[in-house]
C-alpha cells in the first residue's frame, strides 16, 4: 500500500539480512516464494524488476568516484533503451526524487562519502 512502512524485527542471527537478500534478488530463497505485486519475484525478467524494485544497501564496498547524482541516474537505466543517453526529463526526475528524501543539497557529493544512513 502506498506509503506503508514495515519492519522486520528480529533477534541477530534469525534470517533479516537474508530475507532482505532474497526479496532483492542477491540470495535465492530455499523453499516458499516472495510474490511482489501479486507475481513471483522470479517470473520478472531482470529489467521489468527493476522498475518495481531498487535498493541501496547500507553497506556498499565500491571504490569509485559517482556523485549522488550520478548514482540516483543510473537508477534510470531499466526505463531505458541500451545505449540511450541521459537526457532533461532524467535529471528533473531525479532532481525531484533527491528533493522528496532530502538529499538535493548532497547531489555533488561523492557517492563514497556518503554514511550508511545518508
Amino acid at each position: 500500500m502506498d506509503g506503508e512502512f514495515v519492519g522486520i524485527i528480529g533477534p541477530n542471527g534469525s534470517g533479516k539480512s537474508t530475507l532482505l537478500k532474497c526479496i532483492y534478488r542477491v540470495l535465492n530463497q530455499t523453499s516458499g516464494s516472495i510474490l511482489l505485486n501479486g507475481k513471483d519475484l522470479h517470473s520478472y525478467r531482470i529489467k521489468e524488476y527493476a522498475k518495481e524494485m531498487a535498493v541501496v544497501a547500507q553497506h556498499n564496498y565500491y571504490n569509485f568516484d559517482f556523485s549522488v547524482q550520478d548514482v540516483v541516474l543510473m537508477g534510470r537505466a531499466p526505463h531505458k533503451r541500451a545505449l540511450e543517453r541521459d537526457n532533461r526529463e532524467d535529471f528533473e526526475i531525479v532532481s525531484e526524487a533527491l528533493k522528496r528524501v532530502g538529499m538535493t543539497s548532497f547531489k555533488e557529493r561523492s557517492f563514497s562519502t556518503l554514511s550508511g544512513g545518508e
